[in-house]
């Protein structure tokens, strides 16, 4: 009885043997491989005025919302695929290669729930989207950080009159 186990055993060693090919050893390169330099991701601090260009969007309860009329100005299109980064209350989007999220047919682009989340950007809510063409980059605001940016101006402005 013995025999039998024994035999089987080796006739299954001899059939995964024949499956797996033998290794090899690789030579190593002498110089490691360059990683291609990715841009920066940052705000257009110092930009012209005349260089940014904004749309107003609603983002969908799935994060969704429409870049079209700024995909020209910016030089994208439906396919290209795009990365984004979240800062304390806007989510910059620049376009890559390896970018994890992609602009689809009708000029939409979805923004992740998470970075929704951290960017107070809320779907009852408008978005500004500012277009960078200079920087590459697509950044994206909560309707609460325009409407504070713009109160600050007009109380700049009351104090200016009054003065």
């Amino acid at each position: 009885m013995t025999t039998s186990i024994t035999q089987r055993t080796d006739t299954a060693e001899r059939l995964v043997d024949a499956l797996v090919p033998p290794a090899t050893k690789r030579a190593r390169p002498s110089t490691p491989l360059a990683v291609p330099a990715l841009p920066a991701t940052r705000l257009p601090v110092g930009s012209s005025p005349s260089s940014l260009h904004l749309t107003i969007g609603r983002p969908d309860l799935s994060g969704r919302v429409s870049i079209r009329h700024l995909l020209r100005v910016m030089h994208w299109s439906p396919g290209d695929r795009v990365d984004q980064t979240v800062l304390d209350d806007a989510v910059i989007i620049t376009r890559r290669p390896t970018g994890r999220s992609v602009i689809n047919d009708r000029g939409d682009l979805t923004i992740p729930a998470t970075a929704r989340a951290l960017a107070h950007l809320d779907a009852s809510n408008q978005v500004v989207l500012v277009a960078a063409p200079d920087e590459h980059s697509l950044i994206i605001h909560a309707e609460s950080t325009i409407t504070a940016l713009i109160a600050q101006h007009y109380a700049r402005q009351a104090i200016d009159h009054d003065g």
